[in-house]
């Protein structure tokens, strides 16, 4: 069985996705609790204590999977996720690239263990229908940190193209068959699991 990192930028649909895989009964669903505690007010401190937190949580995660690995699981975010805002916010002028290479050389001793480990998924939908779903979130439940900032979402949509070489599958649509399809081939495959 596989381990399943769904990826993407705010509003592509992962959340809706690992639901649907669920009701499908298709999957255990994990939830990685990375929260970080008392989160710096700098943007800098806030992403570096995110990576921090996202590695340890993986490593848990990997290591509940090496467990009991008879299932497929599921879960969102993976520290590429965290290297895609961290870049985003550089262009966005926010952190510096010194203070995101530093935050890049927090997950560089973990990336092959997690590469070999995760099968990871990237869901990456065209701008405009990404920010109609953004907008549309916003008017249910309001916005995420900083997500209404001018150029946010053009950033980071092409801070996780630029990490596309990493990924195991990338779906550019966000209709849910086309997404099972695309990972059909993986839930038939042998445990990915590093040595």
């Amino acid at each position: 069985m596989a381990l399943f990192a769904i990826c993407g930028p705010h509003a592509s649909g992962k959340s809706t996705f690992v639901q649907t895989l669920k009701a499908a009964g298709l999957s255990e669903v994990l939830r990685p609790d990375d929260c970080v505690p008392e989160r710096p007010r700098d943007v800098f401190g806030r992403t570096r204590d995110f990576m921090v937190h996202r590695i340890d949580a993986l490593h848990r995660i990997l290591a509940g999977f090496r467990a009991d690995p008879d299932r497929d699981a599921f879960f969102e975010r993976s520290m590429y996720d965290v290297l895609a805002y961290s870049a985003a916010f550089v262009e966005l002028g926010w952190i510096t690239s010194g203070q995101h290479a530093e935050i890049a050389a927090l997950a560089e001793p973990h990336a092959a263990t997690f590469k070999a480990a995760f099968v990871h998924v990237f869901l990456i939908l065209e701008p405009g229908l990404n920010r109609r779903l953004m907008e549309g979130r916003w008017r249910s439940s309001g916005p995420k940190w900083r997500e209404e900032a001018p150029g946010y979402l053009e950033a980071t949509n092409r801070a996780f193209e630029a990490l596309v070489p990493a990924a195991d599958i990338v779906v550019r649509d966000l209709d849910p068959t086309v997404r099972m399809d695309a990972l059909r081939p993986f839930l038939a495959s042998r445990p990915r699991t590093a040595d």
